[in-house]
């Protein structure tokens, strides 16, 4: 059976919060960074969905004018609708994968900002103890 380890104490110079408050301000800036991340992509979906279902009614309408023969006035070439179809080709490669924002999701509920305690919750806490200790002290004394 190993051997129990000793508590780390604070390292001398150093006070006690001050590590937890910048690892706490570290893991709160990386949640908001994630959450604006995934907003921007959000929005970004939102805006090519709309763009793709633009482009697809246009194709739809030049591929039938195309076929009714209608290619001279008002009408759209081979190339236009290539190049139409290269468009819709390169929007739905940049578009966020359903997977990818279940990731993230994930990432984000797996974290649950809201399991942290607040840095004056800890410290109210750590106060509450050592007055505790002090209190069970001077009892043993008397």
């Amino acid at each position: 059976m190993p051997a129990p380890q000793r508590p780390q104490r604070p390292r001398p110079g150093t006070p006690q919060g001050a590590e937890g408050d910048a690892g706490m301000r570290s893991v709160e800036s990386k949640i908001d960074l994630i959450v604006q991340k995934i907003k921007g992509v959000e929005r970004n979906e939102e805006v090519i969905g709309r763009t793709l279902v633009a482009q697809n009614e246009r194709l739809k309408k030049l591929e039938a004018q195309v076929a009714a023969g209608g290619g001279a006035a008002g009408g759209a070439s081979a190339g236009e609708i290539a190049e139409l179809r290269k468009e819709l080709e390169e929007l739905s490669k940049s578009a966020a994968k359903q997977e990818n924002l279940l990731e993230l999701k994930y990432i984000i509920d797996e974290i649950n900002p809201l399991e942290f305690a607040r840095m004056d919750q800890v410290q109210e806490f750590v106060r509450d103890e050592i007055e505790k200790q002090l209190a069970e002290r001077e009892k043993k004394k008397k």
